[in-house]
């Protein structure tokens, strides 16, 4: 029976879950499958497996297992751990970066963390390879620097039309004239190099993710001369990550394989890795009990579901590095007064949002979630109408003073949303909210995913949008730049921003550049083209027999290290 078939049986009967508060110690009631296959709950059928083409988990995770980049996700530490690149430097000045590939006969400066380094049940007792053996394609042919060097310029490439392309801004282009000429270059098969045109902290973090992963040229240039019929189908696929492409089956599942050419295969564990594009929340709880899947997106389990399934040893929660928010398009009257904005800030109810999640989600002042070493927005006090109120606070007295002042009596309002787990009811929570608290009469409309981030990246919502954002990396930059350039994500602009941003980010002493962050993001704040609500944690079910399988804020699962406890018995 195909997975599709299976998936539409537990759709068709929602009580499956009827007894769930009761079921036992564990929710999932199945014993480890004999081979070593995973089936993991990616949410939703990926748009793309180009990583160019890629934006949000759903492509980038399995982007991820397919394709290495110059550095991987260490994941006890979050640091930056060897990928493709085993060493590297930084030159005094903060902006040449100088990484040594896989293969380099003599690497120097900082060498990157291996698998030698990791804990007993994620390592194994296997030993990370030497660093002089080069890593290979899945074709058996040797991995360069050239091939760093056509991905990312690939990747910078405007006719290439990158949604993450704002990443390697910090880049030194070598022709102004030219977006894709980054300054970027082989000096020999084994030795990548770049410049940044300032000091930015925050990029080596950056450069484990899945978008800026080399791509195998021949494959793309066979493409181009129609040699292919594309260059990301199963046949076509090159890896130089963990798995290769067995099967994609439009929006029934991707099979994955294990990539017998890795550098690192003697550690893989997993012979085959499945993902579902499940985005319904309920039908993901119904495939994790019935054993059909061992483990799943953290963003599916249901609100109205996280009571009971809190009771069982398998749910497990997470910290996370994300925040979920509405953008306001502030061109558009009366959103374009900024005390309206204030007012619809100070209506919403956000302790109640955070409540009705119910697993230790905290409201959201500012749209950077809690870091090491960041000093959180706690207030600001900033004049309206002659007098001064903190327009961080839920009040809505004042919310409706605010308005009254402003000459509105009533306010109709548009969102728009995509069709995602849980954020219709976030939408509806907030649609009670603002007429209770403000007389505020907001009309929703739920989209298509895909539609729904085409016209947020074009900004054709009319009042306001939802979004949220997981971290790349941790560190506050990675929120606060999606508001100056070049991403200039909202309707919002500001050059005065803009500059105090670029200023605060190139600071070499790690406490100032926090201090000055924290102040980049007031001034955001109190421009208030967005609305935060709350800084979300990771809820998901996951086997128990399940070993290796670390959670990290970035809900990016590192399935290159995980392995299944066969003889696992329920205790």
């Amino acid at each position: 029976m195909s997975l599709a078939i299976s998936r539409r049986h537990l759709i068709a009967t929602p009580l499956a879950l009827a007894g769930c508060a009761t079921a036992g110690p564990y929710f999932g009631r199945t014993l480890p499958p004999r081979s070593r296959r995973l089936v993991h709950s990616n949410g939703e059928e990926p748009g793309t497996l180009d990583p160019a083409q890629s934006v949000g988990a759903n492509s980038e995770i399995i982007i991820g297992m397919l394709l290495d980049s110059l550095t991987a996700l260490n994941p006890v530490t979050l640091e930056p751990a060897a990928g493709l690149a085993t060493h590297y430097e930084i030159d005094d000045r903060g902006t040449r970066y100088t990484f040594f590939l896989r293969g380099h006969p003599k690497p120097t400066g900082t060498r990157l963390p291996n698998r030698d380094s990791l804990p007993a049940q994620i390592s194994r007792g296997r030993k990370a390879p030497s660093d002089r053996i080069p890593a290979v394609w899945s074709d058996n042919t040797v991995i360069t620097a050239h091939d760093f060097v056509f991905s990312w310029r690939r990747f910078a490439d405007p006719a290439t039309t990158a949604p993450m392309a704002f990443y390697l801004a910090p880049i030194r282009t070598a022709d102004a004239r030219n977006p894709a000429a980054l300054a970027v270059r082989a000096i020999d098969d084994f030795t990548f190099q770049f410049d940044l045109a300032s000091p930015t902290a925050s990029f080596v973090k950056l450069l484990w993710q899945p978008f800026l992963a080399a791509v195998h040229r021949p494959s793309i240039e066979a493409r181009r001369s129609k040699r292919a019929t594309q260059w990301t189908e199963p046949h076509d696929f090159v890896s130089s990550g963990p798995f290769v492409l067995r099967e994609w089956k439009p929006y029934d599942h991707i099979a994955l394989a294990k990539n017998p050419h890795y550098w690192e295969a003697d550690s893989v564990d997993i012979e085959e890795l499945i993902f579902l594009p499940v985005a319904d929340g309920a039908t993901n709880v119904n495939l994790y009990r019935t054993g059909t899947m061992h483990s799943m997106d953290p963003r599916l389990i249901p609100p109205p579901l996280v009571h009971a399934l809190a009771q069982k040893r398998d749910f497990t929660t997470a910290s996370a590095l994300r925040t979920f928010w509405f953008l306001l398009n502030i061109t558009t009257p009366p959103l374009n007064r900024l005390s309206v904005r204030y007012a619809l800030n100070m209506a919403t109810d956000k302790k109640a949002i955070a409540r009705f999640l119910g697993c230790g989600q905290t409201p959201a002042n500012g749209i950077v979630p809690p870091m090491r070493g960041y000093p959180p927005l706690s207030e600001l006090r900033v004049p309206v109408n002659g007098r001064v109120i903190d327009i961080l606070a839920f009040d809505p007295q004042v919310a409706r003073e605010v308005l009254r002042a402003e000459g509105i009596a009533e306010l109709s309002l548009s969102l728009t949303f995509p069709a995602l787990p849980n954020i219709k009811d976030i939408a509806m929570i907030l649609q009670q909210q603002w007429y209770e608290y403000a007389g505020v009469r907001l009309t929703l409309s739920e989209q298509g995913p895909a539609a729904w981030g085409q016209d947020m990246i074009e900004k054709r919502y009319r009042h306001l949008t939802q979004d949220s954002w997981t971290a790349r990396c941790a560190d506050p930059v990675d929120y606060l730049a999606l508001f100056g350039p070049p991403e200039h994500y909202s309707t919002w602009t500001d050059t005065a921003f803009d500059q105090q941003f670029a200023d605060a980010n190139a600071m070499l002493d790690p406490a100032d550049r926090m201090s000055a962050l924290a102040a980049c993001e007031a001034q955001l704040i109190k421009a208030m083209p967005v609305i935060p609500i709350y800084h979300d944690v990771w809820t998901y079910l996951e086997a128990p027999y399940i070993r290796g399988l670390r959670p990290n804020p970035f809900a990016a699962p590192q399935f290159k290290y995980a392995w299944i406890e066969t003889t696992w018995r329920p205790s």
